[in-house]
């Protein structure tokens, strides 16, 4: 193999390497949301507000655990705004009928089948 080859066949390597850098430091820059990282001063808990669904067999009984009211928004399957419902200390039978949902919140979203 001569001089040139060889030179070749590691700029090619380095390009790879150079390359797959590139890509994980975009990850980190967009996982940061382009911000500077910096420490968080104090420490929340998702735990004081959550929110909690559970399918029934005539549709779907949704829970806001903690102090403050929750907002819950159903979608149908195909991205369609059912129904909202905003809940705060008991739990709201909302009735579906059967099919693939999308229940989300300001917190989370959860695929449930009514049956």
């Amino acid at each position: 193999m001569n001089i040139l080859a060889i030179f070749v066949k590691k700029l090619n390597y380095m390009k790879q390497y150079i390359r797959t850098f590139f890509v994980a430091a975009a990850s980190v820059i967009a996982f940061c949301g382009g911000h500077d990282a910096m420490a968080a001063e104090r420490i929340e808990t998702v735990d004081s507000v959550q929110a909690k669904v559970t399918v029934t067999e005539s549709g779907v009984e949704l829970s806001a655990c903690g102090d403050s009211a929750m907002r819950f928004e159903i979608y149908s399957i195909t991205g369609k705004l059912v129904k909202t419902v905003d809940v705060s200390d008991e739990p709201v039978e909302v009735l579906l009928p059967n099919g693939c949902y999308i229940v989300r919140t300001s917190l989370w979203s959860k695929k449930v089948v009514v049956k």
